[in-house]
């Protein structure tokens, strides 16, 4: 079992999942910066099928 109990616990952890899935080539600063703007699009979408314009 692995101490995710403090920040750092859980930092740590989280290193050793990337590492396992060779992940790290991926994390380029231009590919975490768009993640959550591609995210939050698709938030966006849900919202605005569930709430169309003008209804």
């Amino acid at each position: 079992m692995t101490d995710t109990s403090t920040l750092r616990g859980l930092h740590d952890r989280l290193l050793r999942f990337v590492a396992d899935r060779q992940w790290k080539s991926f994390h380029t600063p231009k590919n975490l910066a768009m993640a959550p703007a591609g995210e939050a699009g698709e938030l966006l979408d849900e919202v605005e099928v569930r709430y169309p314009p003008g209804a």
